[in-house]
């Protein structure tokens, strides 16, 4: 009697760090949604700015130390996952930036946006972080669905 074995494949790199910094956007959203929309002040509104600003620079950081340790490389295929999660990030930061102008357009919604102050700010931001966690969330479907 002859069993084959099931071969699982290991996570890649790419899709461990896009499963882990869409969890992160996920809650940073929702930091965002309370200390710089629902209830904004300048302080916690400058110190999520300044962790969106130094996003970019975290995915080089986790990729030199992954190639460091375990010899980690990325190919082809992971670039295509990452240009996908671009064109999504991108096309999410537009619809969240139109839908915000029409907002302004809208004298209840302009009143509401701009009552208290730094509110606008803070869905601005909102809107970069929401962009990012659906742009991780791409290139991470994507790895699970090329797994697959």
């Amino acid at each position: 009697m002859s069993t084959n074995p099931v071969r699982i494949e290991p996570h890649a790199f790419g899709e461990r760090y896009a499963r882990s910094a869409a969890t992160g956007a996920a809650a940073l959203a929702v930091w965002t949604l309370m200390v710089a929309v629902i209830d904004p002040s300048p302080f916690p509104l400058m110190a999520t700015a300044g962790v969106v600003m130094l996003s970019h620079w975290f995915r080089r950081r986790a990729l030199a130390d992954a190639e460091r340790r375990r010899g980690v490389l990325e190919d082809e295929r992971d670039a295509q996952f990452l240009a996908r999660g671009d064109r999504v990030f991108r096309f999410v930061a537009s619809v969240w930036a139109v839908g915000l102008a029409a907002a302004l357009m809208v004298p209840g919604s302009r009143a509401l946006l701009l009552a208290v102050d730094l509110r606008l700010s803070g869905m601005l931001l909102l809107g970069l972080i929401v962009a990012n966690l659906w742009g991780h969330g791409a290139v991470a479907f994507a790895y699970r669905r090329a797994r697959v």
